[in-house]
Formats: structure tokens, C-alpha cells, sequence
């Protein structure tokens, strides 16, 4: 994006940086968790590229979009929001005896009900690990994770999906993801009632 900034004293700045954007797509029918990102369960013409040297935060030695790069899907319905990635890479690496799921191949994603640097969020670790499908949640809307002596429970691993596979011909790992409202705000909401969503999502790559 290029654009002209007109000061009131009638200076002009020219600015330009790089903007990315999608859509959340309303699920017609909610997808299966299994890995397999179908073009029956996932409106593929609402998606989100991986593949800009630009979008690449400490990975100095990328080599581009096959290094670490892909797609992102996303879509909700009044119960959940889904999310999947079909992810290239070219290395896939699974394994950490801490059991540190940031540390390996993996995905984060973070939801907050304000545009505010201080604003408590929620931010889900999704990956597999050591052979095992794995799952954390880092902070919590629904308890302030800040106070001393406040917890997580960690009490939504029956109601998350999450799905993981690994192709190692295509080099390419998929994942899919089902996340109840109300583990991401804390209470059951209605997500068309909202004006906004903001959501942040990084791809980790060891």
C-alpha cells in the first residue's frame, strides 16, 4: 500500500508498507477434524498466504515460502471457530524433552476482545510433540492469567479439536483446528453480533 499524508500545514509524506488481509468465512457446515483439509469443508478462496519476506520475524536464515510459508483457512459458526493450515516445510521437527510445544514445528494463535497492548488475551499452542498430539493455552480471557495466585486450568482439552499430519513426500504439514467461543472469550457469545474480531496467528519453524 502506497499513500500520500497531507499535514494540516500542508506538508505531504509519502508512506508504503506491505498489507495483508482476509476473510472469516460463515461455516455451512462445520469441518472434521482430521487432518485432511478438504475443498468440500474449507472455502478455499478465502485464505491467508504465508510467503512474504515481509510477514518472517527471527528466522535470519530464511529461504523462502518452501523454507517455512502456506496457507490459512478460517471460518465460524455460533459454536466455534475453525481454523487450518497447510503448511510448508521443508524440516519437521517434533521433539523437545521440556515438552515446550513453541519450541518445535507448531502453530499459535491469539484472540483479544480490544485493539489495546494491555488488553488480556486468549493464545492457544497447537502442534504435535513428541509423537503425541499436543495442546496448550497460554493466557486466558476467561481468568485473568496476570494476577498472582490466578491459574488456567487447562480444563479445554475435551471440547478443542485438533487435528495434525504430516506428509513427508509433499513436505507439507497439515492442521485443523475446532475452538469453542467460550474457551476463547471465557462465555458463550454470539459471534455475528460483534464488530470485531482481532486475532493474531504466527507459524513457529526449529
Amino acid at each position: 500500500v502506497e499513500a500520500d499524508v497531507v499535514l494540516d500545514n500542508g506538508e505531504t509524506f509519502k508512506i508504503a508498507d506491505d498489507v495483508y488481509f482476509t476473510g472469516f468465512a460463515r461455516s455451512k457446515n462445520p469441518p472434521v477434524i482430521d487432518g485432511n483439509v478438504g475443498d468440500d469443508e474449507w472455502d478455499k478462496d478465502v485464505l491467508f498466504r504465508l510467503q512474504y519476506e515481509s510477514q518472517v520475524k527471527s528466522i535470519p536464515d530464511w529461504t523462502g515460502p518452501l523454507d517455512v510459508g502456506g496457507k490459512v483457512y478460517s471460518q465460524w459458526d455460533n459454536d466455534n471457530l475453525y481454523i487450518a493450515a497447510e503448511i510448508d516445510d521443508d524440516v519437521h521437527f517434533a521433539t523437545d524433552e521440556a515438552k515446550r510445544i513453541w519450541y518445535v514445528d507448531s502453530i499459535q494463535i491469539a484472540v483479544t476482545a480490544k485493539k489495546e497492548k494491555t488488553a488480556i488475551r486468549t493464545e492457544f499452542g497447537f502442534g504435535e510433540l513428541n509423537g503425541e498430539l499436543a495442546m496448550e493455552r497460554y493466557s486466558f480471557m476467561g481468568v485473568d492469567t496476570d494476577i498472582t495466585g490466578w491459574t488456567d486450568k487447562q480444563n479445554f482439552k475435551d471440547k478443542v479439536k485438533l487435528a495434525v499430519k504430516r506428509d513427508e513426500e509433499k513436505k507439507k504439514t497439515y492442521y485443523e483446528i475446532s475452538i469453542p467461543w467460550e474457551e476463547l472469550y471465557g462465555e458463550k457469545i454470539k459471534p455475528a453480533s460483534r464488530d470485531s474480531l482481532y486475532f493474531s496467528m504466527l507459524v513457529n519453524d526449529n
